[in-house]
């Protein structure tokens, strides 16, 4: 139930994830290092990867990507994830409920990692500078210009994802589909 108690354990949760570094062990940070490692590596396939899509961007793609584009938009998941939620109380649909609830506090959680990482990176987009400028980084400053690092459509299709494969994992099909979406 969506209450006083609930929102509090948002906040909890929230800290949690932001003090949890301070307990990591040795092998937390080398796992943090190789994954960091990885996207430096792959960072050099960017300006490559970019240049492919938008030579091959066709009108089929790009009615594609504007129709999947709000899977990922904040301003369109927490109304939906709020009306979802009011449907489950009014249908006494307890399991429906806290999946909107948890769901919800991962979107919110991410997107406030997410938001940090991008006043700190300002990361120019591809589409802002001509020509582009991959390794272009601006950060930190206290702004919200130039910040395409790290995608908040990414970060909230993908913790939406993880909360319903998690909750669904007894249905060996619902995982995979939820992080196809």
């Amino acid at each position: 139930i969506l209450n006083l108690h609930t929102v509090g354990s948002g906040f909890r949760d929230g800290g949690k994830v932001y003090t949890s570094p301070l307990h990591w062990s040795g092998s937390d940070w080398l796992k943090i290092i190789a994954l960091g490692g990885a996207a430096v590596a792959i960072h050099q396939l960017d300006e490559p990867l970019n240049n492919v899509m938008y030579s091959n961007n066709t009108p089929f793609i790009k009615g594609f990507s504007n129709t999947m584009e709000p899977l990922g938009n904040l301003f369109y998941i927490l109304p939906t994830l709020g009306g979802t939620y009011i449907y489950a109380r009014l249908s006494k649909n307890d399991d429906l409920s806290g999946l909107t609830i948890t769901a919800g506090k991962a979107v919110i959680i991410a997107n406030a990692i997410a938001t940090w990482s991008k006043v700190l990176a300002h990361r120019h987009r591809p589409s802002d500078d001509t020509p582009s400028k991959p390794n272009q980084w601006d950060g930190p400053r206290a702004d919200l210009k130039n910040v395409s690092f790290f995608s908040s459509h990414t970060t909230t299709a993908f913790s939406l994802a993880t909360v319903i494969a998690s909750t669904y994992s007894e249905h060996k099909w619902v995982p995979p589909a939820a992080y196809t979406m």
